[in-house]
């Protein structure tokens, strides 16, 4: 074990021996490698009649578009927001961060042998993807969401796989232990988990006939009405099936049942009834479904799961011309834009990058990997590798798909955090939204060179202070808390997190957190809906001043702290209201 030291210029790469990075342009537009066309969208900031804090309803910008400043390229001065910088690298004196010697062994790639695997990476993935929403039309059909089993005598129009489905997947896999690990790839570690685990197979099921939700009472009584009508739809079609006759049958005396409930206006308006009608269906009408799907959702899990261990096979396998590889940067101050241009030959792929996120990356680039590579010749494909990642992972930018997982805790909220209980970490994070200059994140391989520990489920603290909001899926906050438990348990050095998480209705991670259950539990609080905000999960690439979003749900802030923890930084009420009141908006 050993105590974090202040200098952590070691997790670089050995490789400084390939193509140059000839430093900051000084004009507008000037390139660093050759010039390159932009044509994608994202980033920069937005015109003055789209600036969303000329809506008094949207949460305020950062202050140098209150006062139109310009951002310089390579600045490494934080900007402010309400005049509280919005990270804060600087080195503590009162960091008490102990952890064990980590496991965490990456492969030590070149820089631009890393760039090359990045982009052969996306186009794998972007083939399961294409693949996962072909068996969803292939096993079962969706029209406009709305899914039918295939009736291979009479092929409908093509539709896709649930939204999300395919990143929960990927997700659930970023948390597998490390003994239950199969393959040899930052993303895919565990194909199987599609048909171990609940997770893909519910997703798909959690359509047919429709996606119930009841978060008002207009949205259940909507949701239960289109769950109906897709429901009678759904009947038309497998009426024909002789062997699931009998089921059938169920299903439309559930489904006229409803349909008598909602034209009576059984709910008077009543959230409490609309919520336990939602779940009476799900309960009695959903698994009548299912039961007739489960041998075409198991398929596509299998299928799933087959094809990603064949892509892998192929990427291993991947001949590393790198002769023709560059990684260019281009610079352009007026629309606060960097455009990061990959090109291998006849291979593209570009990026607008907004400028406070380049200088930022660039800043912890710096600061990370000075005695390896000072000339940060390195830089550009170690950043390409990075965006490229995280866009892989989150999937269609145009549908934001992914970003929901990588929003942030806002910059007044880890202030309060360092002021008050001595933060210094961030148990999930990314390079682009981290607060601190060191934190734990999905992908050690690629965000390491930016001051990452890697997996928060492979980083052994026995000493120190943490802010803990993991991605809003049921799998990772219930392995966050059991993990958070386990930590707390295993230590008699001062031991805390701080963790935030959705307040959603009967979940694991709610029971084993709540101070009932828990005598690691020192306080709790609940920040109410629509009063609070977050940073939005794609502030590096969208525009620069809409990068905060009110939450539509109250977030649960639990306060995790062992015998010594909690003498070291003392949760009281005083502390925890005045910390509720920063949070609000």
């Amino acid at each position: 074990m050993h105590k974090r030291n202040k200098n952590y210029n070691n997790r670089g790469n050995n490789n400084n021996n390939y193509i140059g990075y000839r430093g900051p342009p000084t004009k507008k537009n000037k390139n660093v490698e050759d010039n390159t066309s932009s044509n994608s969208g994202g980033g920069g900031r937005n015109n003055q009649h789209n600036n969303p804090f000329l809506n008094k309803k949207a949460p305020p910008p950062l202050d140098i578009y209150k006062e139109k400043e310009i951002i310089l390229i390579n600045d490494e001065k934080a900007p402010k927001r309400n005049n509280i910088d919005i990270w804060n690298f600087n080195d503590f004196e009162d960091d008490m961060i102990i952890i064990k010697e980590s496991e965490q062994q990456p492969t030590h790639l070149s820089a631009k042998l890393a760039s090359l695997l990045e982009f052969k990476r996306f186009c794998l993935i972007k083939e399961l993807r294409n693949y996962l929403d072909k068996l969803c039309t292939t096993e079962t059909l969706f029209y406009d969401n709305k899914p039918f089993l295939l009736d291979d005598r009479n092929n409908q129009k093509v539709g896709a796989a649930p939204s999300e489905s395919f990143n929960r997947w990927l997700y659930e896999q970023l948390s597998t232990p490390k003994s239950k690990i199969t393959e040899d790839d930052p993303l895919l570690k565990r194909p199987e988990v599609a048909f171990e685990s609940k997770v893909l197979s519910e997703e798909i099921y959690s359509e047919i006939p429709f996606r119930l939700r009841s978060r008002t009472v207009k949205q259940g009584v909507q949701s239960l009405y289109t769950y109906y009508n897709n429901g009678m739809k759904w009947l038309e079609r497998m009426n024909k099936e002789e062997e699931i006759k009998n089921i059938c049958e169920n299903i439309l005396r559930e489904l006229k049942s409803l349909k008598h409930w909602l034209d009576n206006n059984y709910h008077y308006n009543d959230l409490l009834l609309v919520e336990e009608k939602v779940k009476y269906i799900k309960e009695n009408c959903s698994n009548l479904f299912h039961s007739i799907v489960s041998k075409y959702v198991n398929s596509i899990c299998e299928r799933l799961s087959k094809k990603a261990k064949e892509k892998i096979k192929e990427l291993n396998q991947l001949e590393d011309n790198l002769d023709n590889l560059t990684v260019t940067l281009n610079y352009d101050e007026s629309d606060a834009l960097c455009l990061v241009h990959y090109k291998n030959n006849n291979e593209e792929d570009l990026f607008k990058l907004n400028l406070i996120h380049h200088n930022k990356l660039r800043l912890l680039y710096r600061k990370h990997n000075l005695e390896k590579d000072p000339n940060l010749n390195d830089f550009p494909y170690r950043l390409y590798s990075l965006v490229r990642r995280y866009q892989t992972f989150f999937g269609d930018l145009d549908k934001e798909e992914g970003a929901n997982f990588h929003a942030a805790l806002p910059e007044k909220g880890f202030n309060f955090l360092r002021k008050q209980w001595k933060v210094t970490q961030e148990c999930f994070a990314s390079p682009f939204n981290c607060f601190f200059k060191t934190f734990c994140s999905a992908f050690i391989d690629t965000d390491r060179y930016f001051g990452s520990y890697g997996s928060f489920f492979d980083f052994k603290p026995i000493q120190g202070s943490f802010e803990c909001g993991p991605p809003y899926t049921l799998e990772v906050m219930n392995k966050t808390a059991e993990y958070c438990l386990e930590l707390l348990a295993s230590t008699d050095k001062p031991l805390s997190f701080i963790v935030f998480v959705p307040e959603w209705t009967d979940t694991e991670y709610g029971r084993l957190l709540h101070p009932d259950n828990t005598n690691y539990c020192k306080g709790h609080f609940l920040a109410d809906s629509s009063k609070h905000e977050y940073v939005i999960g794609l502030q590096h690439l969208k525009e620069n001043i809409g990068r905060y979003w009110t939450l539509p749900f109250p977030t649960h802030v639990y306060f995790l702290q062992n015998e010594m923890g909690s003498k070291t930084w003392p949760v009281n009420d005083t502390l925890i209201e005045q910390f509720k009141k920063v949070m609000e908006l």
